[in-house]
């Protein structure tokens, strides 16, 4: 995540719908009387609203919202700032993939019908040092990055070489054969480019993507998107949502 979000983040924090694991688990247990009674479960998981605005979407251009297939690059948690979550208590099954150590035991706890995948990701698939501090939002591949969090006071918590894959080949390994992809959510520490650049887009053509937005001036995302059949159909101020034409 970039280090805007990280600073923000710090200065505002956000209040969990499901501030324990506890209320989630009762959640869970009310879940189907809610739905037999008809409720609308209008929160958010998101930092901004996005699962809601995603929701809109699928209903709008696609007449679903309660079943579908997801994918979480940079899933970073179950609950807190996730995308994906909202899906997932609607009956919605995916694949999630962080590269934090130990990030996917929260994930196998809390929604253990998905594919949870502890593994990082990077342009060639070598070995790359992963930064990791006590604000997991600033957890970084990049050193330059790593230094500015700790100028900011951030304190690092641990280096870590570890071995990486390509989007590709993740895809490969964790998507099941022919399974199509309702919702791309793309949020890794910095790489966000490069896996929209190295995505086989003719295999993988998800109905909506869901980019984390790039301060970069020279930022090559909307043209490789509009280039694979994509428009820009939402926008926050940390993501761009596409939908496919």
């Amino acid at each position: 995540m970039g280090l805007i979000r990280t600073t923000l983040r710090k200065a505002f924090g956000k209040i969990s719908p499901f501030p324990s694991y506890c209320e989630y688990a009762f959640f869970i247990k009310k879940k189907k009387a809610l739905a037999r009674n008809g409720n609308a479960m209008n929160f958010s998981f998101s930092q901004e609203g996005e699962d809601l605005m995603l929701e809109t979407m699928f209903y709008k251009f696609f007449g679903k919202t309660n079943d579908g297939f997801f994918v979480d690059l940079g899933a970073y948690n179950p609950l807190k700032y996730s995308n994906t979550m909202k899906f997932y208590v609607k009956g919605w099954r995916g694949v999630n993939i962080d590269a934090r150590p130990g990030s996917m035991k929260e994930f196998n706890k809390l929604r253990p019908e998905d594919i949870n995948v502890e593994a990082a990701i990077s342009p060639d698939g070598k070995q790359a040092v992963y930064y990791e501090f006590s604000e997991p939002t600033a957890n970084t591949f990049d050193s330059r990055a790593a230094e500015e969090s700790l100028k900011l006071g951030l304190t690092m918590t641990g280096k870590h070489v570890l071995d990486t894959y390509t989007v590709n080949e993740l895809f490969e390994k964790y998507i099941p054969e022919g399974q199509k992809i309702d919702l791309l959510d793309i949020d890794v520490e910095g790489f966000d480019s490069m896996i929209v650049q190295q995505l086989d887009w003719d295999k993988y053509h998800p109905s909506i993507v869901m980019i984390e937005t790039s301060v970069d001036s020279d930022n090559i995302i909307p043209e490789i998107m509009e280039k694979n059949g994509y428009v820009l159909r939402g926008r926050t101020y940390f993501n761009d949502i596409y939908i496919l034409r």
